[in-house]
């Protein structure tokens, strides 16, 4: 059986690959790609731990998308192979197995595995902690849990979400009679301090930018009032994100673990698995009903364990595996149309909303942009609004992007010396798809229109890109 998750495994790696041999970098990765230009105890939008690996692999390795991707192909081989061994910890081989080919082909893990983001880290030492959380318990072992904070402080270090491992932990301990001595012992409390000392860059950083990055991620993006509708958004896109298939198995995953867990002889291990991950999906259900600002991903590492429970579904009755088939094949499905629409656009999806879109024309407009500064004498700045369109250039081009905006703040406005570019002339480019005239949001003397560059993909245009040259740049307009 070990050698049948072993292939699993190769095949999904392989198949990973590939596809990051052939795709670019979306705007959120080559944004994570700036920042690693400009190493910092933290940024704006996260913690440090994504940068930092890019800046090591890239340096290691070379500057390129597909050295970049293995960030997050590494990061979910790690996720998988920590979780087959906790899965095998507590259900048999084969029911482990079951469970891991789930994860595996579920849209959102595979997607995982290819796009780099603060979630690849995290997914790492999130799983890594409580596991080793479990072998604390089942083992009885102090040290288990100095290696668990440690863990944890590097899952804050990866994303926010990290700290909400020691209330998951505190939770089951409360309502595990078994457990609940620990609450009473110093070793969970040391793991929370050593967890606090490695996040301290984060807060030091904050400190020394007046706690931006704090007041953005717990305030600042959140609001917009109760609203029903929001939660069935979140609703559908969870199961678009997942499957409707993998929804209802991660349901029977819950409801086994809840009747196992809780009975009156009732396993540790179920209930410990159970208060470790749906409370995540019940938290951000209850965000989405307050909250604007909300991402389907987010509650992805809350679906683990109605997952690994739900690999036992299949044994038991016809009805369970024929879902379980079912749900295979669709996420099967599901991965080859978005790989597909990744590499040709066979959807009919508008060109503003096919966010694949975003991986194409960028070494085109830098090709151009160099064409048009070959005939300007003396210095000229490059200029956008948007943090996305800058990072993208920046990549494509290796060159830097001033992004300034009246109201929207990005990573960029904490390293930018903004003040170097007033006076000068600047080349400002923007495109269809964030499209925003110059004169909106700057000061400056003059402006010339100089290119419409469009942006082919199956013979069709899908994006513009439009340059202008501003003489005497004087700043951004007050709002």
């Amino acid at each position: 059986m070990k050698k049948k998750f072993w292939i699993i495994f190769g095949l999904s790696v392989f198949v990973r690959l590939l596809v990051i041999a052939i795709v670019g970098l979306g705007d959120d990765e080559v944004y994570h790609w700036v920042w690693a230009q400009h190493l910092d105890l933290s940024f704006y939008d996260h913690p440090p731990m994504v940068t930092y690996i890019i800046w090591f692999l890239t340096k290691l390795l070379g500057d390129s998308a597909f050295v970049v991707h293995l960030e997050a192909l590494i990061a979910v081989s790690l996720f998988t192979w920590i979780l087959y061994l906790w899965a095998k910890e507590i259900y048999p081989e084969k029911e482990a197995i079951s469970g891991m080919i789930l994860i595996v082909l579920v849209p959102i893990f595979f997607v995982g595995g290819v796009i780099v983001a603060p979630d690849s880290p995290l997914s790492v030492f999130w799983v890594l902690t409580l596991y080793l959380i479990y072998l604390a318990l089942k083992e009885n072992r102090n040290s288990y849990w100095y290696i668990a904070g440690i863990s944890a402080g590097f899952a804050c270090l990866s994303k926010y979400n990290g700290f909400l491992l020691p209330f998951l932990v505190v939770l089951y301990l409360i309502f595990s009679p078994q457990h609940r001595f620990w609450l009473r012992k110093k070793e969970p409390y040391l793991a929370f301090f050593l967890m606090f000392i490695i996040f301290s860059p984060v807060i030091i950083w904050n400190a020394q930018n007046d706690w931006a990055s704090f007041y953005f991620q717990f305030m600042g993006r959140h609001g917009g009032g109760f609203s029903i509708k929001r939660f069935f958004v979140f609703v559908g896109s969870q199961l678009t994100y997942f499957s409707p298939f993998a929804i209802i198995l991660a349901g029977g995953g819950f409801w086994r673990l809840y009747k196992e867990g809780f009975s009156e002889n009732g396993q540790w291990e179920k209930k410990y698995l159970f208060f470790t991950s749906f409370p995540i999906i019940i938290l951000f259900s209850l965000n989405s009903f307050f909250s604007s600002s909300f991402k389907p991903h987010w509650p992805a590492l809350g679906y683990i364990g109605g997952f690994l429970a739900a690999g036992s579904l299949p044994f038991m009755t016809s009805g369970w595996k024929k879902i379980y088939k079912i749900n295979l094949c669709l996420c099967g499905l599901m991965i080859f149309v978005l790989i597909g629409q990744t590499l040709y656009p066979i959807l009919p999806i508008p060109a503003k909303e096919d966010i694949t879109n975003d991986l194409y024309g960028w070494g085109q407009l830098g090709k151009e942009i160099k064409n048009i500064r070959k005939e300007i004498t003396g210095e000229v700045f490059l200029l956008a609004e948007r943090y996305q369109t800058g990072a993208q250039f920046s990549f494509a081009a290796r060159e830097e992007v001033y992004i300034m905006h009246p109201t929207r703040i990005s990573a960029e406005n904490f390293w930018q010396e903004t003040e170097k570019i007033i006076g000068k002339d600047v080349i400002y480019f923007t495109h269809s798809r964030y499209f925003t005239l110059p004169e909106k949001n700057y000061h400056f003397d003059s402006i010339k229109w100089v290119k419409e560059i469009p942006v082919l993909r199956a013979g069709k245009i899908v994006r513009n890109f439009y340059l202008y040259y501003l003489v005497n740049f004087q700043g951004v307009r007050e709002r």
